[in-house]
């Protein structure tokens, strides 16, 4: 996911420009991150209203998830798990948000290196270098899982890329100031390619995860706004309680706020728009060459049936498909090997923070033993897919992290900045604050599971967990249900 350190790795202050910055903007060039952006908020809610909700999650990332951390770290000269005391005290971190951050690590680990050989083999398949039914789905019983030679690859490169990270990961952080550049460039490519077929793009007003449902107009202008809003808040909830660790490691106050406006205000919403953009004109320029008398009408019928004819081939509003189909086929090989490759940098990086996280939570085992733990769960998730389903780990990821930024701004207030030092044992104001923030986040996650269209449709969940963590934390810590405060030192 980034390349944001864990406490020790770190040792020279560094300014804006050269520390948190270009980390972050490297976070949002990740193709997970950008792929699957707008395949719900696009057909639904149209261009205008998805480019709105990616603009406004952006400084609301920034003011609720990374600011306060990001002060506090910097301002109390110490890292995540030490300002985190203050909130969750001084055991608690090892749980929030210790134990957390190794476990959603796992998670995008399994992502990042899931999308590294998917895009590959899609990008050797689209160049002839490789037959496609090789890659041909397998039955087994009655499941559908990726064919024998992609999960072989995703074990052996799982494993190759976990025992990289136990020695070479700062020769991967440091490439990986320089490579984004390679992914920021498909990126631009692709919107100034696409733009001439902006004027032919409509929204479709059907859910793909609700093919039978047409939203109205408004209705869906104002999910396509909530859905891009989502995704970039929750993307960012980790990362921005992860600042705490960049503002210790900042020069400057001046460097952690203007660091952060550059690197999780505007970043998200540049990258998202460029990424909408290509999506919806290559979407549109596919609609202007298949315009024909038949098409209109199949397409009418579609809209008075409030369902997808299997006859037609659906739109697909994903970054993965500008580059499979808007290209010549060398041009769109390229750029899918591009962001192939580009994924295993946070593969990297994600094994080496759950193996120092686990370790760090029982150094009874070794480091190298967690990592082999958490590669084969990690491997595991990919088998049943799981890395494929991003807006479902990136909604999880924003429920477990965006009350833990609720819960610790609301610390912050309470203490006007001040960093009071990490209180004794377990703060159960901090931990309930956190479990209830984290309640409303899974609302929809759970309303899914259960089938539960009313739970399921609370799209902006992240945001709401984050202000029911800091309302529960100010009324918690107000009826005194703080632990008694520890030395600062």
């Amino acid at each position: 996911m980034s390349t944001i350190p864990r406490p020790g790795t770190e040792v020279e202050p560094k300014p804006w420009q050269t520390g948190l910055a270009p980390v972050y903007i490297g976070m949002f060039l990740w193709i997970a991150f950008i792929d699957q952006l707008g395949r719900r908020a696009l057909p639904v809610g149209g261009l205008g209203w998805s480019l709105l909700g990616a603009a406004a999650a952006g400084p609301l990332s920034y003011l609720l998830l990374f600011r306060m951390p990001a002060l506090w770290g910097h301002r109390a000269g110490k890292p995540l798990d030490v300002v985190a005391g203050s909130t969750f005290g001084a055991r608690g971190v090892a749980i929030v948000p210790n134990l957390l951050i190794g476990m959603a690590q796992v998670l995008l680990f399994a992502v990042a290196v899931g999308y590294a050989i998917e895009l590959t083999f899609q990008g050797l398949v689209l160049g002839g270098m490789v037959e496609a039914r090789a890659l041909r789905p397998a039955q087994v019983g009655g499941a559908t899982l990726k064919s024998p030679l992609f999960l072989a690859t995703a074990l052996f490169w799982a494993v190759a890329t976990a025992l990289v990270s136990l020695k070479f990961v700062r020769w991967i952080a440091y490439l990986m100031q320089f490579f984004p550049i390679f992914p920021a460039l498909v990126i631009g490519g692709a919107m100034l390619a696409t733009l001439t077929g902006l004027r032919s793009f409509h929204p479709t007003g059907i859910d793909p995860t609700r093919p039978f449902a047409v939203l109205p107009e408004g209705e869906g202008h104002l999910r396509a706004f909530l859905l891009t809003l989502q995704w970039v808040f929750a993307f960012s909830a980790m990362a921005g309680v992860m600042g705490a660790d960049w503002g210790s490691g900042s020069v400057s106050r001046r460097d952690v706020r203007v660091g952060g406006w550059v690197g999780i205000a505007l970043a998200p919403a540049i990258v998202s728009a460029l990424a909408l953009i290509a999506v919806a004109g290559y979407q549109g320029s596919k609609e202007a060459a298949r315009q024909s008398e038949e098409t209109r009408t199949a397409r009418s019928t579609i809209q008075d049936l409030g369902a997808p004819s299997p006859g037609l081939d659906a739109p697909d509003f994903t970054f993965r498909a500008v580059m499979n189909g808007g290209f010549d086929r060398r041009v769109g090989c390229v750029m899918l090997l591009t962001f192939g490759l580009a994924s295993l940098a946070p593969a990297v990086y994600s094994s080496f923070v759950f193996g120092v996280q686990f370790n760090a939570i029982g150094p009874g085992i070794s480091k190298l033993t967690w990592t082999m733990l958490g590669t084969a769960t990690a491997w595991l998730l990919i088998v049943v897919g799981w890395f494929e389903r991003t807006e479902g780990v990136f909604n999880v990821l924003g429920a477990a992290f965006a009350p833990v930024a609720g819960a610790m701004a609301a610390d912050y207030l309470r203490h006007r900045g001040d960093w009071p030092g990490p209180r004794r044992g377990f703060n159960p104001a901090g931990l309930i604050a956190w479990a209830i923030g984290l309640s409303v986040g899974l609302l929809p996650t759970i309303g899914r599971a259960l089938g539960d269209e009313r739970m399921a449709g609370l799209v902006a969940a992240a945001p709401l967990a984050f202000v029911a963590a800091f309302l529960v934390y100010l009324v918690l810590a107000t009826a005194r249900l703080e632990s008694a405060a520890g030395p600062k030192s």
